[in-house]
């Protein structure tokens, strides 16, 4: 049977191409996604061991990959954005992203990436939100985490999705593990919608 890539990154690919080692890695994340998902099924045949090895093949795909964060290229940008939120992805289902000495630049990059004018049509605006989701998650900074809200707020209103039931199925269009990413996903959107209601802005929050 012949792998596919999940949704979201589909849209990204019909719209401006992924190299075919990323589209291989990608293919595997959304088996890997399905894989996790399906652990404690009575029908699973999902290893954990095997799994762990398949996730951190995927980490090594990425790490060992051609360098790109230095090109200005739009497309060589969206490359960047779908490279740094599968590997925030695969350490988040690993409950070890921040246990990495490399950490801290992979945070700027992403903060780079995120600032940047590459997510002006739909499939990118898509993988934007997911992008903030992955970074908020894990951003407990007191100055940080109450930028990503806000982000996510005026992302979501560019997408139209109104409500987390909107919102996750979108997640899950790219990569998102309901039993590991659920509770901290719909905190942050609880903190996004107070943004909305407060009328706060970007510029408020970093006072």
């Amino acid at each position: 049977m012949q792998r596919s890539l999940a949704p979201g990154f589909q849209a990204i690919h019909d719209e401006c191409g992924i190299v075919p080692s990323d589209h291989e890695m990608l293919c595997e994340l959304r088996t890997v996604t399905l894989d996790m998902d399906s652990i404690g099924q009575s029908t699973s045949k999902t290893i954990p061991l095997t799994l762990r090895k398949r996730i951190r093949a995927i980490q090594y795909c990425i790490l060992s990959g051609e360098e790109c964060y230095d090109m200005a290229d739009p497309a060589v940008q969206r490359l960047k954005a779908c490279r740094l939120g599968v590997l925030l992805y695969v350490g988040i289902i690993q409950h070890d992203f921040w246990v990495s000495p490399i950490s801290r630049q992979m945070k700027d990059h992403l903060q780079s990436c995120l600032g940047s004018q590459s997510f002006a049509t739909a499939p990118t605006q898509a993988l934007h939100l997911w992008l903030l989701f992955l970074a908020g998650s894990v951003d407990v900074d007191a100055v940080e985490r109450p930028w990503y809200a806000f982000a996510i707020a005026q992302a979501a209103v560019q997408l139209s999705l109104l409500e987390w039931c909107d919102v996750k199925p979108l997640l899950k269009t790219f990569a998102w593990a309901d039993k590991i990413q659920d509770k901290s996903g719909r905190e942050l959107w609880d903190e996004a919608t107070k943004c909305n209601a407060s009328g706060a802005t970007a510029q408020s929050l970093l006072l």
